[in-house]
């Protein structure tokens, strides 16, 4: 009687084995799924002149595409450049949240494949896979492991404030021009987004987690111009500020309107 149960087992773990192998894709088959949909991302001042760059990827046919705030903040101007060397111009900002690092950008015309956001969260020694544009080299393919995932993030290098969103550490390479990046897993599915290095140490490279992103994306509206990132603050901030601002200046033309009157009330009585 044993026999039989041995083996049942044998044989689930057997399927179990094979189900896990493959769901796992080659890692050309995830490029080859994946580089179309990434952009190296080349931002310009009001005169044209390219001032940075990074990367992103698209998330909807629309022409949606996620990089990180810091890589347009304060930019005048942006392109999208793809694979195909094709250059598209990015129109504006259709959501965004600074202290996040996520900007959701709309491109001037959609129809290219898009990215599929992972639905689970990534663990601990996961294979991953980053496709961007460190130093402007677009396509730039790196791998490496979720090395660890941080509760708390960490700061950005030579920063004394913490990022809450630096929460995935990956062993896969990163450099400056990478921000914005695709982090996928082996799925060809994105769990996170590249976002900066400690060069102090080795393989120190970080990104914000898929659901992070997802927090932005699904806020998307109105398309905005890219200025609108150039304030540093979020619509939340700019409305307390508006708000702060008119209520003083009510109360400033209260304090002048009682003082008028005070003045008028003395004079009546001294005459």
């Amino acid at each position: 009687m044993r026999r039989p149960a041995l083996s049942a087992v044998a044989f689930a773990l057997g399927i179990g084995v094979w189900t896990s192998s493959v769901s796992a894709l080659p890692l050309a088959e995830v490029i080859a799924k994946s580089k179309a949909s990434v952009a190296h991302i080349a931002v310009a001042d009001e005169s044209g002149r390219e001032v940075g760059s990074g990367s992103g990827f698209v998330i909807s046919d629309d022409g949606k595409l996620v990089t990180n705030h810091h890589v347009v903040a304060g930019a005048a101007k942006a392109t999208a450049v793809f694979a195909d060397k094709s250059r598209v111009e990015v129109v504006g900002v259709v959501a965004y949240d600074e202290q996040i690092d996520i900007a959701v950008l709309k491109l001037a015309s959609g129809g290219r494949p898009a990215l599929t956001l992972s639905e689970t969260s990534v663990k601990q020694g996961e294979n991953v896979i980053v496709i961007g544009s460190p130093r402007g080299l677009s396509g730039t393919v790196s791998t490496g492991i979720v090395s660890a995932i941080r509760e708390t993030g960490l700061p950005p290098e030579g920063a004394d404030d913490y990022k809450p969103s630096w929460q995935l550490q990956i062993t896969a390479a990163i450099s400056p021009g990478s921000s914005g990046s695709p982090i996928l897993n082996e799925q060809a599915q994105v769990v996170g987004v590249a976002v900066g290095l400690h060069s102090g140490g080795q393989a120190l490279n970080f990104g914000i987690p898929v659901a992070r992103a997802k927090s932005v994306a699904v806020k998307a509206g109105v398309v905005k111009p890219l200025s609108a990132l150039r304030t540093g603050r979020s619509v939340r901030t700019n409305l307390i500020i508006s708000a702060v601002g008119i209520g003083g200046a009510l109360c400033l033309a209260w304090l002048v309107g009682f003082v008028m009157r005070a003045r008028k009330r003395r004079t009546a009585k001294a005459k």
